[in-house]
């Protein structure tokens, strides 16, 4: 995929002065654009280059989506004359996104809060067969199991949406309460002066701004590695 090449389009996302019309992870492919007429003609390119180098674009796997008011008539996306169908929710490279709620990157909150769970209640099964698990070897079992799941993308996805962010603070506090053995009239503050975790926001607005850093840091020709 590295000699695929998208012309540079006026209707391309523009960011500081760097026009992006497509991302790609191995062949996973996201295009897009603020013209259906523009990204049709990305489509097609695509289309084309793919025919020249032996392959084929999965049609049924590929959707489109419209972020902002949506149209009276949706327009048509085709690939060598097959339609694209079009979708309000789908998962690029691990991250969901709804172009129908009012904060896009709300389901994968949902996502991963259901993903924290579940490894947390995995790691309380051990209960049966090993007895209590002590606070420090819990730590470390959150810390490797859950707590991936709880900042999973926040480098670059803010946390400008309060209420999406609950769920997972909730998850964190809960898992806590459960590893000492305390009740939900607990304070908050016992729970981390005692584990040593930090608190999830805090957490996660510390990752955002050392990824900031980090990126400010590099120089304009090079790429920034996402963690």
């Amino acid at each position: 995929m590295c000699d695929l090449d998208l012309p540079v389009d006026a209707a391309d996302i523009c960011i500081d002065g760097r026009y992006t019309s497509y991302l790609a992870q191995a062949d996973d492919i996201v295009i897009f654009s603020t013209s259906f007429s523009a990204l049709q003609r990305k489509v097609d390119r695509l289309a084309h280059w793919c025919s020249v180098n032996f392959m084929a674009i999965n049609v049924v796997k590929t959707l489109a989506m419209i972020f902002g008011p949506l149209l009276s008539v949706t327009p048509v996306l085709r690939v060598f004359g097959s339609p694209i169908a079009w979708t309000s929710k789908y998962t690029y490279i691990g991250v969901s996104l709804c172009s129908t709620t009012r904060y896009i990157f709300q389901p994968h909150y949902s996502m991963k809060a259901l993903q924290a769970r579940d490894c947390a209640n995995v790691a309380f099964t051990v209960d049966s067969m090993t007895g209590l698990v002590p606070p420090w070897e819990g730590t470390r079992l959150y810390m490797a199991r859950v707590d991936p799941h709880l900042i999973h993308g926040c480098d670059v996805i803010l946390d400008i949406d309060a209420g999406s962010l609950t769920d997972l603070e909730l998850l964190q506090c809960k898992y806590i309460r459960r590893l000492l053995g305390v009740s939900t009239r607990c304070s908050r503050v016992f729970l981390f002066t005692e584990t040593g975790l930090v608190p999830l926001n805090y957490r996660r607005v510390l990752l955002s701004l050392g990824f900031l850093a980090y990126a400010l840091a590099q120089p304009p020709e090079r790429l920034v590695h996402l963690p």
